[in-house]
């Protein structure tokens, strides 16, 4: 019997998991898809907010639109999960150190987002994409 109860705690496990990585994954996409709609305004959000050293405004920009679409598909596929967390969490870092206006605590939610979904990456690197996901798909035919 208890072989049983392990399986069901690791398929609640896994899905519960797979909720985090979508959740996750649907935050940064939106965010991805806002900066891809109003381009200029992202633009003018890398020139004046969020300026990186050695990076014009529009590669910036640019670079974390993709990084935002393509960290989040392998997300929600669950494929290359460590790369995948390890690229969003370094979009987190560069807006926790470049990003002047996350610092503005009379608005707290830019920083709560960036400090709860580093967590959560964090926690998906320590514990990987669960049984529901491409990687573990990957493991199991080797």
């Amino acid at each position: 019997m208890q072989g049983v109860a392990a399986v069901w705690r690791m398929g609640i496990f896994s899905l519960c998991v797979f909720c985090l990585r979508i959740y996750i994954a649907a935050e940064f996409l939106q965010r991805g898809v806002a900066k891809a709609a109003d381009w200029h305004a992202a633009v003018v959000q890398f020139t004046l907010d969020f300026s990186l050293p050695l990076m014009s405004p529009v590669w910036s920009a640019g670079t974390f639109v993709v990084a935002d679409f393509v960290f989040s598909m392998l997300l929600v596929l669950g494929a290359f999960m460590s790369s995948a967390c390890a690229g969003l969490l370094m979009l987190n870092l560069a807006a926790l150190i470049f990003q002047s206006s996350i610092w503005d605590l009379s608005r707290p939610d830019p920083l709560l987002f960036r400090l709860y979904s580093s967590a959560c990456l964090l926690f998906l690197i320590a514990w990987g994409p669960g049984a529901l996901s491409f990687d573990a798909l990957r493991r199991a035919e080797r």
